[in-house]
């Protein structure tokens, strides 16, 4: 199957020692657009919102789209759950200065298709908005933007519970295995998605950033954190006012096991701690919103300063140090063109003349981490350097939704200036980009998701890209009829999986010859995967 690389990574092809022969469900598409089904709109909860014009918080209904291969195509029936967030700015898109900011922007339906057509099951859903980037008061900004990454935090953790009660209480309507539960976010939704994964505990708000210098009852309070559980909710999402917050689901876990972020940044890597969820990132270096390594994030909107983060060149080696993704650390990934590039790009140094950085910045072996290195552009502008290249609208589209949002509003945006700034950072936006940065993206994650979450062909991507004929042998092959394994050592287990990924065969041997009868099998494509003492070795074979 050919892949889409970025040409302007300049790589040399590899062959992919599995899958340039056979597709692998959860790492290669095995279904098509066609057969992929959304159902859109799906109200998973209720939670109270604040107003833009300074009005009381008024109830929103939150909603989101899932995508899923076909069910009647599928025949797995316990699929891997990845919840998606959109960036935004947590303002409204066009309000946020934005042509993007909803679920329905182009680059998050890119990837839920492209995690859908893999066999996940997908949730594209929306979140609370509202904060003030226009204060000029600078801990204004800070606390209010803190406070819409808390309640976007508990909307999260809502969906999450909501997904687990309809497995349990509705027949478990999407075919999920709510054991395996990941979050993805582009953006704001990066911030969201890491902040859900690692905010656990009361403390890590009260760190000093956190704590207000302003006496603004009933939002802040002078020496207490920006995020009052007496007024906001608790970190699960129960309690708090009942005019600020509405808990549902009670009973149901919000746990998680993977974060990946593209873009966005971590409050503070003090939030992550041994046995927390592992994380994967996809930052560019020259990001001038979300730092890459140390630094302020910066309001898209104003320009303007808001609070000290850590980005993923920080958090993702404290990830690797604190054990967190030993599933993928420093797996091999034999021939995997995505993770080649990536580690290409570790132990070197890099302009970053970015404000509040310093001149240069030094990836060190960040494992997990896919640095996009694009040229700088703060000759041009600071905010001229690309951030989110794999974002991409329609001008027509968008002047549709300008006109659309300031007969609602009664401003009076102009798509021409939205398009132009977000342009500018963006050079050469088209969907032929954003989907070749999209393509990279996804199949930079999924090895990543299959190792962490244990699905899928997932141990052969820890394996050297062949053991040799001495080792292992399996023939005939094609087969027709029965098939032979010969190994160097015994043979523990022996399971076969169809294209899907769904269990055809299972069985356990004391021998170090196995014969299989494939009669029984329908012809096409199988994954083989035998177990010995020492190693894991997956091969394809051909039923005619």
């Amino acid at each position: 199957m050919k892949r889409q690389l970025l040409s302007l990574l300049s790589l040399v092809s590899l062959g992919f020692c599995f899958n340039a022969n056979a597709q692998d469900r959860y790492h290669d598409p095995i279904f098509t657009n066609a057969q992929i089904t959304v159902t859109p709109d799906v109200t998973y909860g209720n939670n109270m919102e604040v107003s833009l014009t300074g009005g009381a918080p008024a109830m929103k209904a939150l909603k989101m789209d899932i995508y899923q291969p076909d069910q009647s195509i599928d025949s797995e029936t316990n699929r891997p759950l990845i919840i998606v967030l959109h960036t935004g700015n947590f303002l409204p898109a066009i309000i946020n200065g934005s042509p993007t900011g909803t679920r329905k922007d182009s680059a998050i339906v890119e990837a839920c298709m492209q995690f859908a057509k893999r066999g996940y099951v997908v949730a594209s859903t929306t979140y609370r908005l509202g904060w003030n980037p226009t204060s000029t008061d600078e801990e204004v900004r800070r606390g209010t933007l803190l406070q819409a990454v808390y309640r976007a935090i508990l909307d999260v953790r809502t969906a999450v519970r909501y997904m687990r009660k309809e497995k349990a209480t509705n027949n478990n309507p999407y075919h999920i295995d709510d054991s395996k539960i990941a979050l993805y976010g582009h953006g704001s939704g990066g911030y969201v998605a890491l902040a859900t994964g690692y905010l656990d505990k009361q403390a890590e708000m009260e760190l000093p950033k956190f704590v207000s210098q302003i006496d603004a009852p009933p939002l802040f309070v002078q020496g207490q954190s920006y995020i009052l559980p007496s007024l906001l909710g608790n970190i699960d999402g129960s309690g708090g006012n009942a005019a600020f917050n509405n808990y549902e689901y009670s009973g149901y876990s919000n746990a998680v096991s993977m974060v990946m972020n593209v873009g966005g940044a971590l409050a503070d890597t003090a939030w992550m701690n041994s046995g927390e969820p592992s994380v994967a990132s996809v930052h560019c270096i020259r990001d001038p919103f979300a730092p890459f390594h140390s630094g302020i994030v910066v309001v898209p909107t104003t320009q303007g300063d808001v609070v000290d983060v850590q980005g993923a060149n920080v958090f993702i080696e404290n990830a690797n140090a604190k054990g967190l993704n030993n599933a993928y650390n420093n797996v091999l990934f034999s021939g995997d063109p995505y993770t080649a590039r990536a580690r290409s790009l570790y132990n070197k140094t890099y302009s970053y003349d970015l404000i509040n950085s310093g001149g240069t910045v030094t990836i060190n072996n960040p494992d997990g981490l896919f640095p996009i290195d694009l040229p700088s552009r703060t000759s041009i502008n600071r905010f001229a350097n690309q951030g989110s290249p794999w974002d991409w609208w329609d001008i027509n589209v968008l002047t549709a939704t300008v006109a659309a949002v300031n007969a609602a509003t009664g401003q009076n945006y102009d798509a021409n200036v939205i398009d132009a700034s977000n342009t500018l950072s963006n050079p050469g936006m088209s969907a032929v980009k954003g989907k070749a940065y999209m393509d990279t993206v996804i199949n930079y994650f999924c090895p990543r998701i299959m190792r962490q979450l244990q699905v899928g062909n997932w141990e052969f991507l820890g394996t050297p890209e062949s053991l040799s004929a001495s080792q292992l042998s399996l023939y005939p092959n094609p087969a027709n009829g029965l098939f032979n394994l010969n190994a160097n050592e015994q043979i523990n287990n022996v399971e076969i999986m169809d294209i899907t990924g769904k269990l055809v065969f299972s069985n356990n041997y004391n021998s170090k010859t196995v014969a299989i009868n494939t009669t029984d099998f329908s012809k096409g494509v199988y994954i083989v995967r035998v177990r010995t003492n020492t190693y894991v070795k997956s091969v394809k074979l051909m039923i005619d």
